[in-house]
């Protein structure tokens, strides 16, 4: 297996890591339960779970308020973009 299928694996599995916290937490707040803290969302989204995370705030509509959390779930995903957008510029030069 090739780098990019290890990293894509890991990226999609993190995700639907992501997505289920997401998830788990928005059923909770429906019933009046316990919540995940939203740290353990932002952890997960950054070792590799925001594209689930993303998806998930927009398909549950669940975190969208919250401008804090919005602002840390964005900064979180601009990062992971700079870092590959940065990584592959440096592998493109000569």
């Amino acid at each position: 297996m090739t780098w990019i299928g290890i990293i894509g694996g890991w990226y999609v599995l993190a995700g639907a890591v992501s997505f289920a916290l997401y998830a788990a937490d928005k059923r909770r707040a429906s019933r009046g339960r316990r919540r995940i803290p939203e740290r353990a969302l932002h952890i997960t989204d950054a070792l590799g779970g925001w594209i689930g995370g993303a998806i998930a705030r927009q398909t549950l509509r669940h975190k969208t308020r919250k401008a804090g959390f919005f602002i840390v779930s964005w900064a979180i995903a601009l990062a992971h973009l700079g870092a590959w957008g940065a990584l592959l510029w440096l592998r493109s030069r000569p």
